[in-house]
């Protein structure tokens, strides 16, 4: 049981520090234990219980990830809150479960890739992570390493958080779908903003998470089309078929897919065919001022 660093000297907390650690850490050196304990005795009291809680709890797994996840842990902390540091480690723990390499590859590189990515996103990017290393290591692995240059790309932190929020959701159904978005999102942030307004975005984001929080993954194969004029194979958000109902200097057309469901069967041939529903899909479409 861990004890209450705050009763205690600055000495006899490394003391009781360097007890712990040579408890649980069996088969570390010496000369790492120090180390691991310099390193983690500047931190607050309150990140040193926690650090030392997530290494031990890592050690079960895996003795490397743990050493590692306990260097980094004082680079890290300064750039995360408490809160944001026990998520950290949690997705640590959860990629060391399936593949120890990635959590290792993974704690080693946290620092410069938290570093990178902007402090208020820091903790959304962190809460996606998590969930998807539940299910898969590599998508969360991707998800992480790539996220400072998908943020940077849409540039737009209100689009950022809200793509973020998206995908967080997606990982909770489909954790392929979520990293799919993610990736998607630069390109198709940039094809819809060059081809409308503020509102067009908002709409386009609006409309996707009512998706992500309805029916999951459909959102990121709706999002993932972009402009395009297959409309009968496909659902892009901006719908440019060449079908002008209104004024083209001054509308745009923004399709909504509303519902989706089955009402009746096909009838194949002049006989209904037993096994194949039909879909009939009820569309609304926005004449948007351009």
């Amino acid at each position: 049981m861990l004890l209450c660093y705050d009763q205690f000297t600055m000495e006899e907390m490394e003391r009781d520090l360097k007890k712990q650690l040579k408890k649980h850490l069996r088969g570390v050196g010496g000369s790492t234990i120090e180390n691991l304990v310099k390193r983690l005795g500047g931190l607050p009291s309150e990140r040193v219980l926690l650090s030392t809680d997530i290494g031990v709890a890592l050690a079960a797994t895996n003795l490397r990830a743990a050493v590692e996840m306990l260097k980094t842990a004082p680079e890290v902390s300064r750039l995360i809150d408490v809160g944001d540091l026990r998520v950290w480690g949690e997705a640590g723990k959860r990629l060391s479960a399936t593949s120890p390499e990635t959590a290792i590859a993974f704690f080693q590189s946290s620092n410069a890739t938290l570093e990178a990515i902007p402090e208020e996103m820091r903790s959304p990017v962190l809460r996606l992570i998590n969930k998807q290393a539940a299910l898969s290591a590599n998508t969360a692995v991707e998800t992480f390493n790539s996220a400072s240059n998908v943020i940077r790309s849409i540039g737009d932190q209100e689009n950022v958080a809200q793509i973020l929020t998206i995908c967080l959701e997606l990982a909770r159904h489909s954790v392929k779908h979520s990293n799919d978005l993610f990736l998607a999102a630069p390109q198709v942030m940039s094809q819809i903003e060059a081809n409308g307004d503020a509102e067009l975005t908002r709409r386009a984001l609006k409309l996707t998470a009512a998706f992500a929080f309805r029916s999951g993954g459909t959102a990121a194969d709706f999002f993932s089309e972009l402009q395009s004029v297959d409309t009968m194979q496909r659902r892009p958000i901006v719908n440019t078929r060449d079908e002008p109902h209104a004024n083209n200097d001054r509308f745009r057309r923004f399709r909504h897919v509303l519902r989706r469901r089955p009402v009746s069967r096909f009838h194949v041939g002049g006989h209904r065919h037993p096994h194949r529903p039909c879909d009939a899909a009820h569309d609304v479409e926005h004449f948007i001022a351009g």
